[in-house]
């Protein structure tokens, strides 16, 4: 199979011992801020696991790649491992913008992540950039920044990481929204099972199954991250209690993806926006 790349490749920049291709950290994110910005529940998970750090800037944006883990992307750092799945529905979804960016014959061998699990080949680590993902990254700077592919991505993480925390809060009659937010940021981390074992270990160690003591304990001795719960106690998005049958209002299709600019932290714009004629490929 031929996998040179179809598109340029972004600027690489090495920090902490690994690479950034291209370098969104800490820069303004014109386009995911506008995306994230209408002061939703679900806008303030998507800002808060991308690290809205203010003022526009993100640690992380939609086209982010590094090299920690064999390869890491996206707004959450999807690594090596869950590339694959995410990549998949790409491909059976967006097949026109898949073979965009990948060409078809990649682009269909995609459909079967057993494709990229072999290539990737994932390693937890620090590694520079391997050149032989080159073809990989070519497409993904290309089509990152596309409103369909940003919102797959978000109803992905959504999908994945938002269910766990409404059982753990039914378990324990639970309702703010600020914990419903910690619960999901640990997961995040941390996987379902870990994110369980917390609250339990908590709950035992208190005593009591009040949220307004189990979390910030959490956060404080378990998680060691006050700092994250501090932040989610103080956003606006997170202030008004949960409202029961609040899970069917966590989908990424209420937000709007396709308003805003597309526009890379550099400034520029990917090739599809002057040259694909692939702004709308919804009815595929």
């Amino acid at each position: 199979m031929d996998l040179t790349p179809l598109h340029g490749l972004p600027k690489i920049k090495e920090m902490w011992g690994y690479d950034h291709a291209p370098n969104v950290f800490n820069k303004v994110d014109k386009q995911w801020q506008e995306i994230t910005g209408d002061g939703s529940f679900v806008s303030g998970l998507l800002r808060l696991v991308s690290n809205y750090k203010g003022k526009g800037k993100f640690s992380r944006g939609p086209d982010s790649w590094i090299s920690l883990d064999t390869v890491s992307v996206g707004i959450v750092h999807w690594w090596a491992d869950t590339i694959p799945p995410l990549f998949k529905r790409f491909a059976l979804e967006k097949p026109d913008l898949a073979e965009w960016a990948w060409g078809k014959e990649a682009s269909e061998a995609m459909k079967d992540t057993k494709f990229l699990e072999k290539h990737l080949n994932a390693k937890r680590g620090k590694f520079p950039h391997n050149k032989k993902f080159d073809w990989l990254l070519s497409g993904w700077y290309e089509i990152a920044r596309h409103p369909e592919i940003i919102e797959i991505c978000a109803d992905h993480w959504l999908q994945s990481y938002v269910p766990p925390s409404g059982r753990v809060m039914k378990k324990y009659g639970w309702r703010r929204s600020y914990t419903k937010a910690g619960l999901i940021r640990i997961t995040n981390s941390r996987g379902a099972g870990g994110m369980s074992s917390m609250v339990k270990r908590a709950v035992r160690e208190l005593d009591t199954k009040s949220e307004r003591k189990v979390l910030p304990y959490i956060f404080e001795e378990l998680y060691k991250k006050p700092r994250r719960w501090e932040k989610i106690t103080t956003w606006p998005q997170f202030k008004e209690p949960f409202e029961k049958g609040g899970e069917t209002l966590l989908v990424a299709n209420r937000l709007d993806f396709v308003s805003a600019p597309i526009i890379r932290v550099d400034g520029s714009t990917p090739r599809f926006v002057s040259e694909g004629n692939l702004l709308t490929c919804r009815d595929q």
